[in-house]
């Protein structure tokens, strides 16, 4: 069996999910971050409160990426070496299902309703795609070679798949389970997110030091920025105004002004950050660091890290949740 794509120990959200209950307040409620650890075959729980780590679930072989539903109830992982996806609850951190999927699944991407897990399968080259009312795979969709990671469009209705020997991103068509568009990028793409406005895409690739910028009115490329070496994760904020960007390669985060499309800062934080993530309603960013198993904390409005604390062994993956 292949071994992990050499830019990337493992893979850390797409991703990346910010969740909020529907009543309450959420500054009364725990922030947490569910985390791959790749090489201890876990799940690290991680109170981001008081910036410790809380607890561990097993899960299967190699957990790459991770998923959570919208409603904060249950973690989806992508565990490379089993094929399989391990469903957890989160008021309990126990695993109550184990789902067969395609070959060395890579990325999970969580559908806005909750109804549908999306997970792209490496070797395979296609997407499984599970009902989570059932927990089984419903259709398995083909699409390009290679695929990294996975994001759904705000409104659901289609899934985004960058496709890293083909340097395409594969557009489905979710009511169809049907590829309708194939996109050129450039090359490497290997994250996908997408901004609030559901208007544009953006990819990181990992070959090319660069983020490709979609645009969904036209399935075309828009820009392709420079960032760091190796960029990895990428995540949106909540404005749409920034995208955060981990550069592997340069240990460091770029800033991009949506506006300009340009670099607006570099952040040094640890090393081989793989994945990026927001919090509290985006004034928390979270970069992944995979070695040394660490989270940089990053206040958006100076650009700085504040803080670093532990993210469990070889660090993944990572999704947040208010609860």
């Amino acid at each position: 069996m292949p071994s992990p794509h050499i830019y990337r120990l493992i893979s850390i959200l797409p991703a990346l999910l910010l969740l909020f209950t529907a009543c309450g307040d959420s500054g009364s409620r725990p922030e947490l971050a569910y985390i791959a650890s790749y090489d201890t075959d876990a799940v690290s729980v991680v109170d981001l409160d008081s910036r410790t780590v809380s607890g561990q679930v097993p899960v299967g072989d190699k957990p790459r990426d991770i998923g959570v539903s919208p409603d904060g109830t249950r973690v989806y992982v992508a565990n490379y070496h089993s094929d399989t996806v391990s469903v957890i609850d989160t008021e309990t951190n126990v695993v109550t299902a184990m789902i067969r999927v395609g070959d060395e699944p890579y990325g999970i991407a969580v559908a806005p309703s909750g109804a549908k897990v999306y997970v792209t399968n490496q070797i395979s080259n296609s997407v499984s795609v599970i009902d989570t009312a059932t927990l089984t795979v419903t259709a398995t969709i083909p699409v390009g070679q290679w695929p990294h990671h996975a994001a759904v469009s705000i409104s659901g209705a289609f899934l985004y798949t960058p496709d890293s020997i083909d340097n395409t991103v594969s557009v489905v068509d979710t009511s169809r389970d049907a590829v309708v568009a194939t996109i050129p990028v450039g090359d490497g793409p290997h994250r996908i997110a997408v901004d609030p406005s559901d208007r544009y895409i953006y990819v990181t690739q990992l070959r090319s030091d660069t983020v490709a910028v979609i645009d969904t009115a036209t399935w075309s490329l828009a820009a392709s920025i420079p960032v760091g070496k190796v960029p990895e994760g990428i995540a949106v904020n909540p404005s749409g105004t920034r995208v955060y960007v981990t550069n592997s390669g340069s240990n460091s985060v770029s800033v991009i002004d949506t506006a300009t499309r340009s670099v607006a800062a570099t952040i040094p934080v640890g090393e081989l950050p793989k994945d990026i993530a927001i919090g509290k309603d985006g004034t928390r960013i979270y970069a992944l660091n995979f070695l040394g198993g660490s989270i940089s904390l990053i206040d958006p409005s100076t650009n700085t890290v504040t803080a670093t604390f532990p993210a469990g062994n070889s660090p993944a993956a990572l999704s947040v949740v208010i609860r």
